[in-house]
C-alpha cells in the first residue's frame, strides 16, 4: 500500500518545471483558435464554420437543454447576445493562448464555451467530439498553466530584471496535464466498454463496420467522407472486421498509456489514427479530440532538444547597459524571448574587459548611449536597428519581422528608440557616474 500511495502521489504531483503545463496550454488554445477561428476564415472552402448565432433564432419549441444547463436553468439566450459571447469566447481562446490576463481569459474559454458547446446539444444536435475539449479547458482554468511560456511570465520577468528568476520546480504542474491523458483516456475506454456491452462479439463479427463503411455515401450528412475509399473496404470480406476489432481494442487499451510510457507510442498515435481513418473512411470527424491528443506529448522535451540543437550553431552578442533600469528589463524579456539560444547578452558596465577584448572596435560610451548587437560576422547594429536584427533569431519576432522592413518603419522606430532613450535615465533608472565604472 506504501508502495503503490508513492506511485499514486508521484503520478498526479511528480515535481516538474512549468514548461510542459505552459507549452500545453499554447497548443490546446492555439489549435482551438486556429479551428474554431482562423480556419473558416482562411478556407472556407473546406465547408467548417462553427457558428454559434443562428441557433439564437431556432424556435424554443425545440429547447430540451442537457443536464446540467437544466440544473443551472440557463435559458437560450438571443442572437444578439450569442453574437457577443461567441466574439468575447474567441478572444478568449487568443489569450488563453499567448498567456495574456491567463487566469480570466482560461476562466472565460471554459465558461463561454461550455454555453456555446451546450447551445446546439440543447437543440437537439448530439454532437460529442467537444466533451474532452470542454474538460480539458476546465481543467486548464483551475491549474497554473499561465506560470510559463506567456505574456504575464514575461512581464514579471521584465519587471525582475536582467537576473532571471530561480526555476520553480512543483507538482501544480504535473496534475493539470495528467488530469486531461485521465479524461481523454476514460473517454475512449467507456466508448469500448459500451460497444462491448451494448453489442458484444456481434460489434466485430457481424455486418455491423461493413453497413457503416457505406451508410455516410447514401444520405445527406453534414460530415462527408473526405474519400470514397470506405466503399473499396466495405466490399472486403475480412477487413471490415479488422477495423472494428482494432477500434475496440484501442479503445479498451488506451488506459494502458496512463502508466506505461512505451505504450504511448502505439496507443496514442493509434486513438489519433482511428479517429482521422473514421473522417476519412466515413465522415464523421472528431479533430477536437484528435488535436487534444497531442497534450500527450512531452513538449518541454521537444523544445529542450531544439533549443540543444540550437545552441551549438553562430550566436549574436546584444551589448547593454547594465547600470540602466530599463535596459535589465529588455534584456530580460529578450532572454525570455530567446527560445533556441541564438543570443549572448554582456553588460557593458560590469563585463566591458572581456567585452574589449573580444569586439575592439567597440566603443564603450556608444554601447553606454545604445545598445549594440553583433551579428555572427560582426556586423554591428545600434537601436532600433539592432532589434531589427534580433527579430531574425528571436522565434516571436518572425511575426512582426516583415512588418519592419516596411517603408518608412525604420525612420519611425528609430525617432521612437531615441525618444525612450533619452529618457530612460529618469525616474526609476538613475544615471551611473561613468568615472566610478570600471575599466
Amino acid at each position: 500500500m506504501i508502495s503503490l500511495r508513492k506511485h499514486w502521489n508521484r503520478f498526479w504531483f511528480e515535481a516538474v518545471s512549468p514548461d510542459n503545463l505552459g507549452l500545453c496550454r499554447i497548443v490546446l488554445y492555439g489549435t482551438m483558435f486556429l479551428y474554431y477561428v482562423l480556419t473558416p476564415w482562411l478556407f472556407p472552402s473546406w465547408g467548417y464554420h462553427e457558428d454559434f448565432v443562428p441557433w439564437g433564432s431556432v424556435s424554443r419549441v425545440f429547447w430540451s437543454p442537457v443536464w446540467l444547463m437544466s440544473v443551472l436553468h440557463l435559458p437560450p439566450a438571443s442572437t444578439q447576445m450569442i453574437q457577443a459571447m461567441q466574439i468575447v469566447w474567441r478572444a478568449a481562446l487568443a489569450f488563453s493562448c499567448i498567456g495574456l490576463f491567463t487566469r480570466i481569459s482560461t476562466v472565460a474559454s471554459f465558461v463561454l464555451g461550455f454555453y456555446l458547446f451546450g447551445l446546439p446539444a440543447s437543440f437537439g444536435r448530439i454532437h460529442h467530439q467537444e466533451h474532452v475539449l470542454i474538460f480539458s479547458f476546465l481543467i486548464m482554468a483551475f491549474s497554473r498553466c499561465g506560470d510559463a511560456w506567456s505574456v504575464d511570465a514575461l512581464i514579471r520577468k521584465a519587471r525582475a530584471g536582467t537576473i532571471p528568476p530561480p526555476p520553480v520546480i512543483s507538482g501544480e504542474y504535473t496534475w493539470p496535464v495528467r488530469m486531461i491523458w485521465v479524461v481523454i483516456a476514460l473517454t475512449y475506454f467507456a466508448a469500448g466498454v459500451s460497444k462491448v456491452r451494448h453489442s458484444g462479439f456481434e460489434w466485430v463479427a457481424s455486418g455491423n463496420m461493413s453497413y457503416f463503411l457505406m451508410s455516410q455515401y447514401y444520405h445527406v450528412s453534414d460530415a462527408d467522407p473526405l474519400t470514397s475509399l470506405g466503399l473499396v473496404l466495405a466490399r472486403g470480406s475480412v477487413l471490415p472486421h479488422l477495423l472494428a476489432a482494432s477500434g475496440v481494442v484501442l479503445e479498451l487499451a488506451l488506459p494502458i498509456a496512463l502508466f506505461s510510457r512505451r505504450s504511448r507510442w502505439f496507443l496514442v498515435p493509434g486513438a489519433a489514427s482511428m479517429q482521422f481513418g473514421i473522417a476519412m473512411l466515413m465522415g464523421p470527424n472528431f479533430y477536437q479530440m484528435i488535436i487534444c491528443q497531442l497534450l500527450w506529448v512531452p513538449w518541454d522535451r521537444v523544445v529542450a532538444r531544439i533549443t540543444h540543437l540550437g545552441e551549438h550553431g553562430y550566436r549574436y552578442a546584444v551589448v547593454y547597459d547594465g547600470a540602466c533600469g530599463l535596459c535589465r528589463q529588455t534584456i530580460g524579456v529578450l532572454r525570455s524571448l530567446d527560445l533556441a539560444g541564438k543570443v549572448e547578452f554582456l553588460d557593458a558596465v560590469n563585463e566591458w574587459p572581456g567585452i574589449e577584448k573580444r569586439f575592439p572596435d567597440l566603443d564603450r560610451n556608444q554601447c553606454l548611449t545604445n545598445m549594440q548587437v553583433l551579428n555572427p560576422q560582426g556586423k554591428k547594429y545600434g537601436g532600433f536597428y539592432g532589434y531589427r536584427a534580433l527579430a531574425q533569431v528571436l522565434p516571436l519576432g518572425w511575426l512582426v519581422l516583415p512588418v519592419l522592413y516596411l517603408p518608412g518603419i525604420p525612420w519611425i522606430g528609430s525617432r521612437v528608440y531615441r525618444f525612450v532613450a533619452s529618457r530612460r535615465h529618469q525616474g526609476a533608472c538613475p544615471l551611473p557616474n561613468f568615472s566610478q565604472i570600471p575599466k
